[in-house]
Parts: C-alpha cells; sequence; structure tokens
C-alpha cells in the first residue's frame, strides 16, 4: 500500500523539468521515498521517467494570451486530481486557486519566491512604463494579501530578505539555486587554445546581458577572429528575441542554440563542459542587484573559468576561488584579456562546498519533515 505523502510543485511558466522544480526539488524529495512528487507546469521535450515522480505538463501558451489566463482554473483541476497534502508553488498570480484548494481539501502551501516579480515588472522592459509600474504594484498587492494563509515561504536568493516584505520574510527560509551534480562528469583539462569559444546560457534578455554579450564579441572578434560566442538558451520576449536574431545575422563567429525554445538543462550542462570560457555580464538594475546569478555555480562546479563583469558581490567570489578574470565591460583592453585567457590558470584549489546543493537540499527535506512530524 502507498503511503507517500503527496507534494504538487507547481508553476505556470517553468517547464515540468525545470532546473529547481525538478532536479533540485522533485529529486531530493522523491529520493527519500516518503513523497509522491507531482510537478505541474509547462510543456517539454524530453521528460524522464523518475521513481516517485509525475508530471504534468499542461500548460502551453505565450505568456501574454488568453491561455495564460486560464491557466489557475485549469490547475485547480488537477490539484484535486493528485490531492496534494503540500503545495509549492512559484507563480503568484496562482495563489488565488491554491487558497481555493486548501479552503475545501486542506493542505500545507508555501510558496518559492525564484524572483521578485515586482522589481523584475518594474525595471524590466516587458511592458511600456505605466503597465510597468500597474503589474509591478499589483503582483505585490497579491502577494501581500495571500501572505496569510502561506504557512511558508521559500527564497532562492539571500538578498529577497532586504527587498519583500517582512509578512513574507518573517516565514521565509533561504534555499539558493546552487548546483545538483545529476549529470554525467565530463570535466576535462582542456590545453589552452588560441580558438576560444565563449558560452552565454540560460535566460536571453536584456537585463541578463544578451545585448552587451553581442556587443561585446563583435568588438573582440573584430581584433581577434579566432573568438567566438556560444549563446545558448531560452528567450521569452518576441520583440527582445527578434532583435538578437537582428544582431547575430550574418556572423558566423555567433551561434544560438534555442532562443525561441527551452532548451533541456542536461544539453546546457554538456555546453558547458565543452566550451572554454562562460561569459557573465549584466545589465545591473533593481531587479537584478541583491542576486546571485545560477550559471556561476554551474560554470565553477564544471570548471569552466569566467569573464565575469565587476560587480562586486558576484566579482569577488570567483575570484575567491580562483574562477574567473574580471572585465568592465564599458573599458576592456582587448590585448590584455586575449593574453590573459590563453595564460591564466584558474581552479588551481578545491572547489567549495557552497556552490554545491547538498547543504540547501538539507534545508528543504528539514522544513518538509517539519511539516508533516
Amino acid at each position: 500500500m502507498n503511503h507517500r505523502t503527496s507534494i504538487a510543485l507547481i508553476s505556470i511558466l517553468k517547464p515540468v523539468d525545470d532546473t529547481r522544480m525538478f532536479e533540485k526539488f522533485g529529486l531530493s524529495l522523491g529520493q527519500t521515498n516518503k513523497y509522491e512528487i507531482n510537478i505541474i507546469g509547462f510543456k517539454s521535450k524530453k521528460i524522464k521517467k523518475v521513481e516517485n515522480v509525475h508530471f504534468y505538463p499542461i500548460f502551453d501558451f505565450p505568456r501574454l494570451s488568453l491561455g495564460r489566463f486560464l491557466a489557475p482554473y485549469r490547475l485547480f483541476q488537477y490539484l484535486v486530481k493528485v490531492k496534494p497534502t503540500i503545495v509549492i508553488f512559484s507563480t503568484p498570480e496562482i495563489q488565488h486557486i491554491i487558497f481555493l484548494y486548501k479552503l475545501f481539501f486542506g493542505c500545507k502551501v508555501i510558496y518559492d519566491i525564484q524572483e521578485n516579480y515586482y522589481r523584475n515588472i518594474r525595471y524590466g522592459r516587458n511592458y511600456i512604463k505605466i503597465f510597468r509600474y500597474f503589474f509591478s504594484n499589483l503582483v505585490r498587492m497579491v502577494e501581500i494579501a495571500g501572505s496569510g494563509y502561506l504557512d511558508a515561504v521559500i527564497y532562492a536568493e539571500q538578498g529577497y530578505r532586504k527587498e519583500l516584505p517582512n509578512c513574507l520574510g518573517k516565514k521565509a527560509t533561504v534555499i539558493r539555486n546552487t548546483y545538483n551534480n545529476i549529470f554525467e562528469e565530463k570535466v576535462i583539462k582542456k590545453n589552452r587554445k588560441e580558438d576560444i569559444t565563449l558560452l552565454f546560457s540560460g535566460t536571453i534578455a536584456e537585463s541578463y546581458g544578451i545585448f552587451s554579450a553581442i556587443q561585446f564579441i563583435d568588438l573582440f572578434h573584430k581584433k581577434y577572429p579566432a573568438v567566438k560566442l556560444l549563446i545558448a538558451g531560452h528567450c521569452a520576449n518576441k520583440s527582445v528575441f527578434k532583435e538578437v536574431l537582428l544582431q547575430i545575422k550574418n556572423k558566423p563567429y555567433i551561434q544560438l542554440i534555442g532562443g525561441s525554445e527551452l532548451v533541456p538543462h542536461e544539453d546546457i550542462i554538456r555546453l558547458i563542459q565543452s566550451v572554454d570560457f562562460g561569459l557573465v555580464c549584466y545589465n545591473i538594475n533593481p531587479s537584478i542587484e541583491n542576486c546571485f546569478p545560477t550559471k556561476i555555480y554551474e560554470y565553477m562546479a564544471n570548471k569552466l573559468p569566467m569573464i565575469v563583469q565587476d560587480y562586486y558581490p558576484w566579482s569577488s567570489f570567483c575570484l575567491k576561488y580562483n574562477a574567473a578574470i574580471e572585465v568592465n565591460f564599458e573599458n576592456i583592453d582587448y590585448d590584455k584579456l586575449y593574453a590573459q585567457l590563453l595564460k591564466e590558470s584558474f581552479y588551481t584549489q578545491d572547489l567549495p562546498d557552497e556552490i554545491f546543493w547538498q547543504k540547501d537540499e538539507k534545508k528543504l527535506l528539514g522544513l518538509i519533515d517539519d511539516f508533516l512530524s
């Protein structure tokens, strides 16, 4: 007889095999054999069969569409179907549906805050200015109004303690997006060569530095033609993606993988293990200033050296472990940088435990166990 506790992990914007929902939360909870994990999210191409983990890829719509508006009501049907004892969700617009489920059927509810949605909307460029003010404040109102029925909150960033309302923070546990090493190890010490491939991986967005990366490689490649850029990730904003395609057109030294489609995380890790350097060049604004890029954990865990911008919270961490070259992208000496790429030694000491998932995994398992003890 199955006595495992049912847990639902939910996002209407992330794929069901998302790195956090599945690779971290789902696998860590599922492998205890105490929980039946039900992941409800966006469609994905490569869904694996995993013991104690069930996938419900029920969402498939553009981000601004009627389908997204109706998604919460479709979600309710699946909540009734899987009957979770614990619900962990990461999208604020479905709070009212989860509240209804809790009201009618009873459950523990955890809000996993992976992004500061207020700041992302307020300081991003996905909407015209007047809509940015309206939607950002609406999201904040929804989060505050729903905080009373939450049993716990998870912050993906320590910096959210500075940014988010106290009604959320007093219930919050920080569980970071550190690296869970579930893929085959292929870390190979490469011989440094003149042909250098740089990788820009993850979310393709203006604030994440995609246009800075393209401008950087244009100038670098012009001086050193052996330097190339590989872009691998998903771009949710159609106008940004259109501009990216325009800017990389007729530039064989820039390759794009994904773009309009999600790139499986396993494929991203393989690329990290095959290129020469990672590129970290965000446009620092209030939506990013207190965050720590997940790609830094991924690059370091796979011993990929980085070119990282001179933003102290990030660059100091990378330099401490000899993992990167620090660069001011507004004022680059390309001759010096190219020489460093060829001659510098990286990862000359052991990797720190703090970049790996095990420490954060213990926090997650402890939080869930406390609910059921």
